[in-house]
């Protein structure tokens, strides 16, 4: 009896974008003109501007945003140096901004018809917020962001609560195409999973539920493009949000979320809180800096993304060329 393998042409296979495009100011601004400015940014919650006239601001390559409270109660968005007033809008707590000439699409009305995962976001708190500056590309972040292929060796808090080998899409060319075609939203529900340290609660409170649905059975998420992703569990929520502020640095922001009555201390311990989510990306930090490093050496090449495993990745580089030809046809 005897067995053939047919082998894909090199063709047929996806891989990362070529190592030019990870370095330089050139690449760094298409990038964002390409991807980021179209879009709506994360850029605080509201929590963290709750006295009239308070401000915090967000950094985009070299451009900064200041979000400023007004006394009564909304919130604006200026391109400060410019002064261009920006784009604003709220979602579960978070404000949105946006560098767009015109006004983009509603995310907020996007993501809402995702349903949420039954939980009723007005009664969320934050409870922590966070942020690491990574010495890599956005693009290297977004990527490892995209797939648990490299989690058995790097996660192994993470590994309890994901099997990293469930991430194959159904009909991969498919998803290929719908990526390019602008699919920007995606869901996920792990049954069981409260997406902590030995699956076990973080807080003494549940998190509320929308009216009329029952209780939460795992863990839920919802991402959207450019990178960003709320993770619900039962009792806490949990974001990142990365962007570019520069070349070959990333920040990433996290927020930890609550029920508006869980009382730190009592209720839940913050450290105990944080610890699941911020070791896991300090792990992804340390590993997408390694990665920055190797594509240094001038004779990198990208190699074929695995279609089982690191379907998201290939997902992701799909999306993210149209988004650069669609900008710059010129370059294809």
């Amino acid at each position: 009896m005897s067995t053939s393998l047919q082998l894909r042409s090199s063709e047929s296979e996806f891989t990362g974008p070529p190592r030019e495009w990870f370095f330089g100011e050139e690449w760094l601004q298409r990038d964002i003109a390409a991807v980021f400015d179209p879009r709506w940014l994360v850029a605080a919650h509201v929590d963290q501007l709750i006295a009239p006239g308070s401000a915090v601001s967000m950094t985009l390559g070299s451009r900064v945003c200041e979000v400023r409270r007004t006394a009564g109660g909304d919130y604006i968005a200026t391109e400060l140096g410019s002064g261009r007033r920006l784009h604003a809008e709220v979602w579960v707590g978070f404000v949105f901004v946006s560098f767009a000439t015109e006004r983009p699409a509603s995310l907020a009305d996007e993501l809402d018809k995702s349903g949420l995962g039954g939980y009723d976001t007005t009664r969320f708190k934050l409870a922590a917020f966070k942020t690491h500056e990574v010495e890599a590309n956005w693009k290297i972040v977004f990527e490892n962001n995209n797939e648990c292929y490299h989690c058995e060796l790097n996660h192994p808090e993470l590994v309890t609560q994901i099997d990293w080998k469930v991430t194959e899409a159904a009909d991969f060319d498919q998803y290929m195409l719908d990526r390019a075609a602008g699919r920007e939203i995606e869901t996920s529900n792990k049954i069981g999973s409260y997406s902590t340290l030995n699956n076990e609660p973080v807080s003494q409170r549940l998190l509320a539920r929308q009216p009329g649905i029952g209780p939460a059975n795992g863990s839920w998420t919802v991402f959207w493009e450019p990178g960003s992703g709320l993770a619900f569990a039962p009792d806490h929520a949990w974001m990142q949000a990365p962007r570019p502020t520069g070349a070959g640095t990333t920040q990433v922001d996290q927020y930890w979320l609550v029920d508006v009555d869980a009382v730190e201390g009592v209720d839940y311990d913050l450290e105990n809180l944080k610890f699941f989510w911020d070791t896991t990306l300090v792990q992804d930090k340390h590993l997408c800096e390694s990665v920055q490093k190797g594509m240094r050496n001038p004779v990198y090449q990208a190699g074929p993304l695995n279609r089982r495993f690191q379907g998201g990745n290939a997902g992701f580089y799909s999306w993210y060329g149209a988004q650069v030809k669609a900008t710059y046809p010129e370059l294809f």
